[in-house]
């Protein structure tokens, strides 16, 4: 059964509220679809106006790591009582490549793409915890055959298929200024991903949730595909989230500058909201949302089956073809208003937040490249007490996952290390295994790769 739904393919998964309001394949039922289309022509012509005047700073926040929160969370991940949601279904139409967004390489020396490098952070979790570990992968019906095939191509990156769940989430039509529906032909909509605002909804559609409640699962976390920074099995954020008693958590970063493109956390009449950055806001605010959430399966229960009503959040845009459309997209952070209570932990941007957002400038990925760079650095000088003595350097992710003997082991061998390091030859290839535990290292041009 596990295979089975492993390779569910959901097609035209619709939210909530719409999901009899289009046909099979997309086809129009104008009988069922005349609510949605004026209420998105009514939205296009009248759009909104909230008032964030009750909205303040939000200061309930812990921004402490605690040794507690983090043994509390590697308890959970050895009862088996966690699962990961990988929000998947973006295209890399931004940058520049016609590809679903977790295939683009990110990584330095390696070129590891954001799949891969969630795959493998899943596989070294489950190894430090000594089970393995469950992710669900929600994709859309515009890359969920590619992002399947790809994966299955690529063997998981070293997961069973028993750990690996689809399912995809739904679409709404695109519209034209004056608020008709775009159309390919007379009857076939123009349509889009409706964004990660209903991606628990769709899981419990899939049978996805079923399974990961049979499978005693507790808590889910929930990461972006283009941040891979982020930590799908993060103990530290799980044991907060647990002690906490929260229904769901938040990772925040404090925020760099005004002028920053990333929603902020705000306090609402004392209830946590999340207010885009698009919005006119008559007031400064210092913590960001960095899209890493943790929701326990209780609430998850309980809101599927209730009649949630999340706002549109609708944006004009430029599509690759050149053409303008209005696209709807529901936010999974409107969620939180259902929550009896929310916590916010939070980090230091460099351990947990590098999105990729542009093709150049901020986002980008010669910014992500940096700052997976940064991040390796201080792993190593964290590990072995020693700063990494070249210009580049990828670890392996077994490095932030380790065991105890895994630990100590490189601490001894670290000055070997580094002395190798320093006797390098910049001008061909070299390999050597170190030790027992087999790590090879692997120089090229002033760069290293460090592998178990």
């Amino acid at each position: 059964m596990k295979y089975f739904f492993s390779f569910f393919l959901v097609l035209g998964c619709v939210n909530c509220f719409f999901m009899k309001a289009f046909a099979e394949e997309g086809r129009l039922d104008m009988d069922k679809i005349a609510s949605l289309q004026e209420r998105q022509r009514y939205f296009i012509q009248n759009p909104p106006k909230e008032d964030f005047s009750s909205c303040q700073d939000w200061t309930g926040a812990t921004f402490v790591d605690s040794l507690e929160d983090k043994l509390c969370g590697e308890a959970l991940l050895r009862e088996g009582k966690v699962a990961c949601l990988l929000l998947a279904g973006g295209q890399g139409s931004r940058l520049g490549e016609g590809i679903a967004k977790g295939r683009v390489e990110v990584s330095i020396l390696q070129k590891k793409s954001l799949f891969q490098i969630f795959f493998e952070k899943t596989l070294y979790a489950g190894l430090q915890c000594g089970r393995k570990l469950s992710i669900a992968v929600m994709t859309s019906s515009y890359n969920h055959e590619e992002t399947v095939e790809f994966l299955r191509f690529h063997n998981f990156f070293g997961l069973s298929q028993d750990q690996v769940y689809f399912f995809t989430q739904g679409d709404l039509p695109f519209c034209n200024e004056e608020g008709n529906w775009l159309l390919k032909e007379p009857d076939l909509r123009s349509k889009g991903p409706n964004g990660n605002g209903l991606a628990l909804h769709h899981m419990e559609e899939s049978g996805v949730l079923d399974l990961f409640y049979k499978m005693g699962i507790e808590h889910i976390n929930v990461i972006q595909i283009d941040n891979p920074l982020a930590d799908p099995f993060d103990a530290t954020f799980l044991g907060f989230h647990f002690r906490k008693g929260s229904e769901i958590s938040v990772i925040g970063v404090t925020r760099e500058s005004e002028g920053e493109k990333a929603g902020v956390i705000a306090s609402d009449l004392g209830a946590c909201r999340i207010i885009e950055y698009t919005e006119k806001l008559n007031r400064s605010f210092s913590l960001l949302n960095t899209g890493l959430f943790c929701f326990s399966m209780d609430f998850i229960q309980r809101v599927v089956k209730e009649d949630v009503k999340l706002p549109w959040h609708a944006a004009y845009k430029k599509q690759s073809s050149g053409e303008f459309v209005w696209k709807f997209e529901y936010f999974i952070f409107d969620l939180f208003p259902y929550a009896k209570r929310v916590s916010v932990l939070v980090k230091p941007r460099s351990e947990c937040f590098s999105p990729l957002k542009n093709a150049t400038g901020e986002k980008s990925l010669d910014t992500v490249r940096k700052d997976l760079l940064q991040k390796d650095r201080a792993r190593y000088h964290f590990l072995t007490g020693k700063e990494a003595s070249l210009e580049e350097i990828e670890l392996s992710f077994a490095f932030y996952y380790p065991r105890e003997e895994e630990i100590l082991h490189w601490k001894r061998v670290s000055g070997r290390i580094r002395d190798i390091l320093y006797r390098r030859s910049c001008k061909r290839i070299s390999f050597m295994i170190l030790c027992k535990k087999c790590i090879l290292l692997r120089f090229k041009r002033n760069s290293c790769v460090l592998v178990i």
